[in-house]
């Protein structure tokens, strides 16, 4: 189960922005089926590389949910990046809209420090 819904979990997160946000949920079910399965596998003292592959998966799925928690947070930011993007049709306009972005996130952050 673990497997399958990480790779859920990957699959949706290679959409386009609004559908991204559905695979926080399946990471975050594959952390906590990768954390019973480790649990297990520990209890049964499994030999072989299933323990560690497991420690392994649970970790980055651990780091994967805090870096869409992170990306959830600067939503809007995001939104109209990609909505910029979709409309530049030349490099200067991109480049706009990468600063753009910048400029925004910096605001962001500066708001969120203080």
């Amino acid at each position: 189960m673990f497997g399958f819904l990480l790779l859920g979990g990957v699959a949706l997160s290679t959409l386009p922005i609004p559908a991204q946000a559905v695979a926080l949920p399946f990471v975050l079910a594959a952390t906590v089926f990768g954390i019973r399965g480790l649990v297990l596998a520990s209890r049964a003292h499994l030999r072989g590389g299933l323990v560690p592959m497991l420690a392994g998966g649970v970790v980055i799925t651990v780091l994967w949910s805090f870096a869409m928690g992170a990306m959830l947070m600067i939503w809007p930011l995001l939104s109209d990046r990609e909505d910029c993007l979709a409309g530049a049709l030349t490099a200067v306009a991109k480049d706009q809209c990468k600063q753009t972005f910048e400029d925004d996130f910096d605001a962001w952050r500066e708001r969120a420090t203080t």
